[in-house]
């Protein structure tokens, strides 16, 4: 019997690909997948030739695979290659073995630049801290609730849980109207049909004070939010009195325990115009409101976006999502790639809502 091997995956490999998903999941949604998988491992700018998977492999079958999509950083500014680790899955019968610390061992190896890895269950974060992976602590979701009783829902104690719904409604209608008297009118936001060059420029703006973060040019725009297969994005963006692009901000409404919740996953904004975040963010809520959403979350790190959540009445998340890094050392000291106000994440990062298979309600 060979050993197990790990290898860079090949598009011919998608039915071995199939079998494993068939074997591990429920046949729902298989079809629709299958057409997400081929987006996303074939249509990302970002590969620059680099494989989006890496497969495990026995006896020449392919029992497992890693996710470990090829994005482009920009640190401080400037270009990084590296990756987004995510989705990793073993065949039912391989379980136990401790293949799944073989197959992100032979990952990491195959593909030794930066890596960064989000949006885990406990059993994954474990799985990844043993094969060498560093925490960068901090990095929570904050809340915005539209909704008393949702907010109800959400406190432990029966007093205050009754104060919420009765004293809530009126509550989480005025918690930003500091914000709101503060609003510029001057400012123009309207739907975003393509990102175009104006996207480009900018990035080129803004990336040198945004820490770490995934390049999110105008080319990664469009493939990410608008021809991910299925789903549908709602794309705004904000423009001065001069016409000039200041910011966009994407997100929809997401059912949720029988509701909806409106999730941010995208946003950036020019510093050099005030308001503008604090205006993409309104309208996010304002929209929400309107959709009928319960609450709206959005995840940052970026000191600017989390000052500007708060400033809007969003409440952090009690518990800290896991973002872990690994192969870090030739490029960053520790105390730089583990500071989460060095980077700039959202929702949107390494795979956040790829997945999902159902089309929501509502245009883009």
């Amino acid at each position: 019997m060979d050993q197990p091997r790990v290898v860079p995956y090949r598009p011919e490999r998608l039915p071995e690909v199939i079998a494993l998903w068939e074997a591990s999941r429920p046949p729902e949604g298989l079809a629709r997948r299958r057409e997400i998988f081929r987006w996303y491992t074939e249509r990302n700018p970002g590969l620059r030739g680099r494989p989006a998977y890496w497969c495990l492999e026995e006896n020449g079958a392919l029992i497992g695979m890693h996710g470990h999509m090829p994005v482009v950083f920009d640190v401080d500014g400037v270009e990084r290659l590296g990756h987004m680790a995510q989705d990793d899955l073993l065949h039912p019968s391989c379980r136990g073995r401790g293949l799944g610390q073989v197959l992100l061992a032979g990952a990491t190896a195959g593909a030794p630049d930066f890596s960064a890895a989000m949006w885990f269950n406990d059993a994954n974060h474990r799985s990844y801290a043993k094969a060498g992976w560093i925490d960068v602590p901090g990095f929570r979701r904050w809340v915005r609730f539209l909704d008393a009783g949702r907010l109800a829902a959400e406190m432990d104690r029966p007093p205050l849980a009754l104060a919420a719904r009765w004293l809530g409604r009126l509550a989480l209608r005025a918690i930003d109207l500091p914000a709101r008297a503060r609003r510029r009118r001057d400012l123009v936001i309207a739907a975003v049909d393509a990102f175009d060059a104006r996207f480009d420029a900018l990035w080129e703006r803004t990336k040198g004070g945004l820490g770490i973060a995934v390049r999110r040019d105008a080319a990664y725009l469009a493939w990410r939010w608008t021809e991910k297969p299925y789903t549908r994005y709602r794309r705004v963006a904000v423009s001065d009195p001069g016409g000039e692009l200041r910011g966009y901000l994407v997100w929809r409404p997401v059912p949720e325990d029988g509701g909806l919740v409106g999730r941010v996953f995208d946003v950036l904004d020019d510093p050099a115009c005030p308001g503008a975040l604090d205006a993409l963010l309104l309208h996010a809520v304002d929209a929400a409101r309107e959709a009928g959403c319960t609450h709206v979350v959005c995840a940052a790190a970026l000191p600017r976006l989390v000052a500007a959540l708060r400033r809007l009445g969003f409440l952090p998340n009690r518990r800290t999502e896991h973002h872990m890094v690994t192969n870090w050392e030739s490029a960053f000291a520790r105390e730089h790639v583990t500071d989460i106000r060095r980077w700039h994440l959202t929702l949107g990062d390494a795979d956040g809502d790829v997945w999902t298979e159902q089309e929501p309600e509502g245009a883009a």
